[in-house]
């Protein structure tokens, strides 16, 4: 991990770090950067991106709702808290056996 000067005492990560810990491509990390589900915790000199640990849980609970059928938009709003986890689960579901 790279550690980055800041007034509190969390650690951040790398966009190459954070794919590494959570078993992603760099470029899962940046597409989901892009599309706003995960956002950089800070942008340092020259557009590095740096992710704090409560980020990689972020990323770890996307993955497992891709892997469980969840589409984005799905995911995104239950990060937002505006759709239940078992709701998206059981439309993925539904959606899987059409």
């Amino acid at each position: 991990m790279t550690p980055v000067p800041a007034t509190t005492e969390l650690t951040f990560y790398t966009t190459a770090e954070l794919a590494r810990e959570a078993g992603v491509t760099r470029r899962t990390v940046m597409h989901y950067a892009e599309i706003g589900l995960l956002p950089p915790d800070r942008v340092g000199h020259g557009g590095l991106r740096y992710y704090a640990q409560p980020t990689l849980v972020r990323l770890q609970r996307i993955l497992a709702l891709r892997d469980l059928g969840v589409d984005l938009a799905s995911i995104r709003a239950i990060l937002d808290g505006k759709r239940d986890d078992v709701e998206a689960l059981v439309r993925a579901e539904m959606g899987s056996r059409s």
